[in-house]
């Protein structure tokens, strides 16, 4: 591995667990204090702090750099970062459906098995709770790495326009 790749994947990690971080602890303390039930707010809250942090992360990189950064390069990172938060997100998750709401786990079963009714599937039985919260677990892990990516290749895009527009000679 070349020093170069080595430095961007050791930022884009640093950086990744701190989003991750600030993440499990801001949906931990909106599970106590009971903001998560304001979702617009709530949600919106947080995605204004992870963008922030994501492009605060690439804007960094470029600082560092004598040169131009390609747009694969800020891709990559945001992928490695994203992976990160999914992971943080994931075990914040987990936490919740196994300690803190077990509850929880019920009443998105109960939907499903409304939903599925009108399909004459059969309900969930016990043995396949499990499988369902760990399968629910994962099903967040990608959807979370699936959707930073959407505003990683928007800020990517965003970060090699505006590198072009600097870089113009009078």
């Amino acid at each position: 591995m070349t020093q170069e790749k080595k430095i961007y994947l050791q930022h884009s990690f640093r950086y990744g667990s701190i989003i991750g971080f600030v993440s499990f602890l801001y949906y931990l303390i909106g599970y106590y204090t009971g903001l998560e039930k304001k979702t617009f707010v709530f949600d919106n809250l947080y995605f204004f702090i992870s963008m922030a942090m994501l492009i605060v992360m690439m804007v960094k990189y470029r600082r560092m750099q004598s040169t131009r950064v390609k747009f694969s390069r800020y891709v990559a990172m945001g992928f490695v970062a994203s992976v990160v938060i999914a992971f943080f997100l994931s075990a914040y998750l987990f936490i919740r459906i196994m300690v803190l709401d077990t509850y929880m786990i019920y009443q998105i079963i109960s939907i499903v098995e409304q939903t599925l009714q009108d399909y004459e599937f059969p309900a969930l039985s016990t043995a396949n709770i499990n499988v369902f919260k760990i399968s629910y677990v994962f099903a967040n892990f990608l959807v979370n790495i699936f959707n930073n990516m959407i505003y990683v290749l928007l800020i990517s895009a965003f970060m090699v326009f505006n590198s072009r527009i600097y870089d113009r000679k009078p």
